[in-house]
């Protein structure tokens, strides 16, 4: 099966004022910010003559979610390379879950987005007065849930032992009672971009600097999984076997190994499987209002050096970018389980479901 999927294209937009550092409110996007304003607007890519920036590397996670919240005592980077330390590590080396660790909130239409964003290693330089150029290696893995209503979003924060947490307790479901959801996804993906950046001054005119730029990208595909459904009727009989009907359930993954641990192992710059290739490209421009009368301008006679930098400076500042345009298209495969009334046995791993079991599972 060959999937296609498109990368999500974003939009951004800023205007600022000026800031000490030439940093934009909330955004790293000023001028001596480069590498990781570029990915904002590729237009970035040009920063000043006298500076050449090299990344190793660095990474940054988020989330939002309505549906739980989330209080690990050890952050995400040391969960993902197992170092929970010694007061959170049970027997078996893995990690000593507890239940307040991640609380479900009683909402009837659960949602939640995670992404991490790895950078790997990256070269920016200006290589005259009016071309600039930068290429490197990133990492994206990402996640997300939509349309799970507070029935569901317990059977899948507990699991399906009817001795267990869904069972019990406040709002607790009852065993062999059906429930219904309507349509929802879940969805994980992760992928490797391998770009070139090129950025141009093409205004340098008394108050007016104008630079655009644009970043290709060659990309390696790590994995891809999603389940989805337009409605879902299911029960937990009295076998903990959960049974599903008046579904039209579709499974998508690119391998059995991805299907499920792509969602456990979203950081670090993995090389361990491809299971697909895409493309991409980021634009972007930027206007500066360079107010001072002692600035020099890439058309000066007489070198610009360190000292400026100062003149050099915007008092604000506009830009635009449209990032990620393009696509990743992935060999895997595609099960569905269509039915009506008929009543069909969903076998699963149970730690898919039980966030206990799923948070002990080695890896």
């Amino acid at each position: 099966m060959k999937r296609k999927i498109t990368l999500v294209t974003t939009f951004a937009l800023f205007l600022t004022a000026q800031l000490k550092g030439q940093q934009s409110l909330g955004l790293q996007s000023g001028n001596y910010s480069t590498p990781y304003s570029a990915f904002l607007n590729p237009a970035n890519t040009y920063s000043s003559k006298s500076r050449t920036y090299v990344n190793f590397y660095a990474a940054s996670m988020g989330y939002t979610t309505n549906a739980f919240t989330y209080d690990f005592p050890v952050n995400p980077f040391r969960l993902n390379n197992r170092n929970f330390g010694i007061n959170h590590t049970n027997g078996s080396g893995n990690l000593d879950f507890k239940d307040n660790f991640l609380q479900l909130k009683n909402v009837e239409n659960a949602k939640g987005y995670l992404l991490n964003e790895n950078f790997g290693p990256s070269f920016f330089f200006r290589a005259n007065r009016f071309n600039a150029y930068g290429f490197g290696i990133k990492s994206v893995s990402g996640a997300s849930f939509n349309g799970i209503n507070a029935n569901t979003a317990r059977l899948m924060r507990y699991g399906t032992d009817t001795a267990g947490g869904a069972f019990s307790g406040a709002n607790a479901l009852e065993k062999d009672k059906w429930y219904s959801n309507d349509a929802f996804g879940v969805d994980a993906l992760s992928y490797q971009e391998w770009f070139f950046s090129w950025a141009y001054a093409a205004r340098d005119e008394r108050n007016s600097f104008v630079k655009v730029g644009f970043t290709f990208k060659g990309i390696l595909a790590q994995g891809q999984a999603g389940l989805h459904a337009s409605s879902l009727d299911y029960r937990v009989n009295s076998n903990n076997e959960l049974e599903v009907r008046n579904t039209d359930l579709a499974l998508t993954h690119t391998s059995d190994n991805t299907a499920s641990q792509v969602l456990q192992d979203p950081f670090g710059m993995n090389f361990s499987e491809n299971s697909g290739v895409g493309a991409g490209i980021d634009v972007g421009f930027v206007y500066e209002n360079r107010p001072s009368s002692n600035r020099k301008t890439i058309h000066s006679n007489s070198r610009i050096n360190c000292s400026n930098e100062k003149a050099n400076e915007y008092s604000w500042k506009f830009g635009a970018s449209l990032t990620d345009i393009g696509f990743i298209s992935m060999d895997g495969n595609r099960s569905s389980l269509t039915n009506s009334s008929n009543t069909s046995t969903w076998n699963y791993a149970s730690s898919l479901l039980d966030q206990k079991a799923y948070a002990q599972t080695p890896f």
